[in-house]
Protein backbone atom coordinates (compact mmCIF):
# COMPACT_ATOMS: atom_id res chain seq x y z
CA UNK A 1 0.00 0.00 0.00
CA UNK A 2 1.25 3.68 -0.73
CA UNK A 3 1.87 6.13 2.14
CA UNK A 4 0.84 9.74 2.17
CA UNK A 5 3.60 11.02 -0.31
CA UNK A 6 1.98 9.18 -3.11
CA UNK A 7 -0.76 10.24 -5.55
CA UNK A 8 -3.11 6.70 -5.56
CA UNK A 9 -5.12 6.06 -8.91
CA UNK A 10 -7.54 3.24 -9.24
CA UNK A 11 -8.03 2.75 -12.74
CA UNK A 12 -11.13 1.88 -14.80
CA UNK A 13 -9.10 -1.25 -16.25
CA UNK A 14 -8.34 -2.59 -12.38
CA UNK A 15 -9.96 -6.31 -12.57
CA UNK A 16 -9.53 -6.14 -8.77
CA UNK A 17 -10.50 -3.53 -6.76
CA UNK A 18 -9.68 -2.45 -3.72
CA UNK A 19 -10.35 -2.21 -0.04
CA UNK A 20 -8.90 -0.54 2.58
CA UNK A 21 -9.67 -2.33 6.44
CA UNK A 22 -6.48 -0.40 8.16
CA UNK A 23 -5.39 2.71 8.55
CA UNK A 24 -4.29 4.12 5.60
CA UNK A 25 -2.69 7.61 4.06
CA UNK A 26 -2.07 9.60 0.49
CA UNK A 27 -1.75 12.47 -1.10
CA UNK A 28 -3.97 12.43 -3.74
CA UNK A 29 -6.47 10.32 -4.53
CA UNK A 30 -7.88 9.82 -7.99
CA UNK A 31 -10.72 7.21 -8.97
CA UNK A 32 -11.61 6.53 -12.48
CA UNK A 33 -14.76 6.14 -14.55
CA UNK A 34 -15.98 2.62 -13.72
CA UNK A 35 -13.33 2.09 -10.62
CA UNK A 36 -14.46 1.40 -6.97
CA UNK A 37 -12.98 1.88 -3.86
CA UNK A 38 -14.15 0.71 -0.41
CA UNK A 39 -13.38 1.28 3.23
CA UNK A 40 -14.36 -1.18 5.35
CA UNK A 41 -15.57 -1.49 8.88
CA UNK A 42 -12.41 -0.35 10.44
CA UNK A 43 -10.39 1.19 8.03
CA UNK A 44 -9.69 4.75 7.38
CA UNK A 45 -7.86 6.60 4.56
CA UNK A 46 -6.31 9.79 5.35
CA UNK A 47 -5.80 12.39 2.16
CA UNK A 48 -3.81 15.41 2.76
CA UNK A 49 -4.54 16.51 -0.95
CA UNK A 50 -7.73 16.47 -3.16
CA UNK A 51 -9.59 13.51 -4.20
CA UNK A 52 -12.04 13.20 -7.40
CA UNK A 53 -14.13 10.48 -8.88
CA UNK A 54 -14.30 11.05 -12.43
CA UNK A 55 -16.94 10.40 -15.18
CA UNK A 56 -16.53 9.54 -18.78
CA UNK A 57 -18.45 10.07 -21.50
CA UNK A 58 -18.57 6.84 -22.77
CA UNK A 59 -21.83 5.63 -20.20
CA UNK A 60 -19.15 4.20 -17.68
CA UNK A 61 -20.61 5.16 -14.40
CA UNK A 62 -18.78 7.66 -12.34
CA UNK A 63 -15.94 6.93 -9.95
CA UNK A 64 -17.34 5.22 -6.88
CA UNK A 65 -16.35 5.67 -3.72
CA UNK A 66 -17.83 3.04 -0.31
CA UNK A 67 -17.49 3.50 3.21
CA UNK A 68 -20.25 1.18 4.99
CA UNK A 69 -20.39 0.76 8.30
CA UNK A 70 -17.23 2.27 10.02
CA UNK A 71 -14.87 3.26 7.56
CA UNK A 72 -13.68 6.50 7.56
CA UNK A 73 -12.27 9.37 5.23
CA UNK A 74 -10.83 12.50 5.95
CA UNK A 75 -9.61 14.92 2.88
CA UNK A 76 -7.35 17.95 3.48
CA UNK A 77 -7.99 19.25 0.22
CA UNK A 78 -11.33 19.31 -1.95
CA UNK A 79 -13.09 16.36 -2.54
CA UNK A 80 -14.84 16.47 -6.38
CA UNK A 81 -17.52 13.73 -7.81
CA UNK A 82 -17.88 14.45 -11.54
CA UNK A 83 -21.15 12.62 -12.96
CA UNK A 84 -21.76 12.81 -17.05
CA UNK A 85 -25.20 12.94 -18.19
CA UNK A 86 -25.80 12.30 -21.89
CA UNK A 87 -27.33 14.39 -23.96
CA UNK A 88 -31.55 13.45 -24.15
CA UNK A 89 -34.73 15.31 -24.35
CA UNK A 90 -35.74 13.73 -21.29
CA UNK A 91 -35.11 15.22 -17.50
CA UNK A 92 -32.72 13.78 -15.35
CA UNK A 93 -33.05 13.61 -11.63
CA UNK A 94 -29.49 14.35 -9.28
CA UNK A 95 -28.74 15.06 -5.87
CA UNK A 96 -25.26 16.22 -4.72
CA UNK A 97 -23.07 13.92 -3.07
CA UNK A 98 -21.35 17.16 -0.84
CA UNK A 99 -22.63 18.29 3.03
CA UNK A 100 -23.31 21.84 1.66
CA UNK A 101 -24.85 21.55 -2.12
CA UNK A 102 -25.37 24.61 -3.55
CA UNK A 103 -28.08 25.53 -6.83
CA UNK A 104 -24.67 26.92 -8.46
CA UNK A 105 -23.48 23.25 -8.86
CA UNK A 106 -25.98 23.46 -11.90
CA UNK A 107 -25.62 26.64 -13.73
CA UNK A 108 -26.50 26.57 -17.09
CA UNK A 109 -29.18 23.60 -16.57
CA UNK A 110 -32.70 24.22 -16.23
CA UNK A 111 -33.30 22.72 -12.82
CA UNK A 112 -36.78 22.12 -11.14
CA UNK A 113 -37.98 20.96 -7.63
CA UNK A 114 -41.29 18.98 -6.75
CA UNK A 115 -43.05 21.11 -4.34
CA UNK A 116 -45.49 18.58 -2.61
CA UNK A 117 -47.36 20.87 -1.32
CA UNK A 118 -48.72 22.19 -4.06
CA UNK A 119 -48.07 18.69 -6.55
CA UNK A 120 -46.24 20.66 -9.16
CA UNK A 121 -42.61 21.50 -10.01
CA UNK A 122 -41.02 24.72 -9.04
CA UNK A 123 -38.61 26.20 -11.52
CA UNK A 124 -35.46 26.93 -9.48
CA UNK A 125 -33.18 30.23 -10.36
CA UNK A 126 -30.05 30.99 -9.11
CA UNK A 127 -31.52 32.42 -5.64
CA UNK A 128 -32.60 29.08 -5.09
CA UNK A 129 -31.18 27.08 -2.30
CA UNK A 130 -31.22 22.91 -1.96
CA UNK A 131 -30.58 20.60 0.62
CA UNK A 132 -28.90 16.97 1.53
CA UNK A 133 -30.65 14.55 -0.02
CA UNK A 134 -33.00 17.16 -2.27
CA UNK A 135 -33.30 15.60 -5.77
CA UNK A 136 -33.57 18.02 -8.35
CA UNK A 137 -34.60 17.62 -12.11
CA UNK A 138 -32.20 19.14 -14.62
CA UNK A 139 -32.43 19.64 -18.32
CA UNK A 140 -29.87 20.22 -20.39
CA UNK A 141 -29.75 20.45 -24.35
CA UNK A 142 -26.30 18.70 -24.71
CA UNK A 143 -24.18 15.68 -22.50
CA UNK A 144 -22.46 17.82 -19.49
CA UNK A 145 -20.42 16.47 -16.83
CA UNK A 146 -21.81 18.29 -13.66
CA UNK A 147 -18.75 18.18 -11.00
CA UNK A 148 -19.94 18.41 -7.49
CA UNK A 149 -16.98 19.60 -5.08
CA UNK A 150 -16.93 19.70 -0.99
CA UNK A 151 -16.74 17.27 1.50
CA UNK A 152 -18.54 14.06 0.55
CA UNK A 153 -21.27 12.83 3.03
CA UNK A 154 -20.76 9.92 4.89
CA UNK A 155 -22.69 7.87 7.86
CA UNK A 156 -26.39 8.60 8.41
CA UNK A 157 -28.11 11.01 5.94
CA UNK A 158 -32.14 12.08 6.80
CA UNK A 159 -34.37 14.60 5.07
CA UNK A 160 -37.51 15.79 5.82
CA UNK A 161 -40.74 14.66 4.31
CA UNK A 162 -44.53 15.90 3.50
CA UNK A 163 -48.04 15.09 3.06
CA UNK A 164 -49.95 17.36 2.73
CA UNK A 165 -53.23 15.47 2.48
CA UNK A 166 -53.33 12.40 3.70
CA UNK A 167 -56.78 11.61 2.24
CA UNK A 168 -55.56 12.54 -1.90
CA UNK A 169 -52.91 9.99 -3.50
CA UNK A 170 -51.92 13.54 -5.87
CA UNK A 171 -49.82 14.52 -2.12
CA UNK A 172 -47.16 12.92 -0.46
CA UNK A 173 -45.04 12.42 -3.11
CA UNK A 174 -41.14 14.16 -2.53
CA UNK A 175 -38.13 13.57 -4.55
CA UNK A 176 -35.44 12.64 -2.47
CA UNK A 177 -31.29 11.48 -3.76
CA UNK A 178 -28.84 9.99 -2.81
CA UNK A 179 -26.62 11.65 -0.61
CA UNK A 180 -23.27 9.54 -1.28
CA UNK A 181 -20.49 9.51 -3.80
CA UNK A 182 -21.51 5.66 -4.46
CA UNK A 183 -24.62 3.77 -5.26
CA UNK A 184 -27.22 2.47 -3.23
CA UNK A 185 -27.86 -1.05 -3.03
CA UNK A 186 -31.49 -1.07 -3.02
CA UNK A 187 -31.08 -5.13 -2.26
CA UNK A 188 -29.11 -4.39 0.43
CA UNK A 189 -32.10 -3.55 3.27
Amino acid sequence: MPTGDYTVTIPTSATDMPTISAARSADYLIIEAGAELTISNGGSLSVSNNVTLEASSDATPSGLLYIPGTGTLSVSGTSTMNRFTPITTDWHLLSAPISTPAITDYTGYYVNGYDETIVDWENYNSSSTISVMQGVSTFFSSSQTVSYSGAFNTGSQSISVTNSSTGDDSYGWNLVGNPYPSAIDWEAA
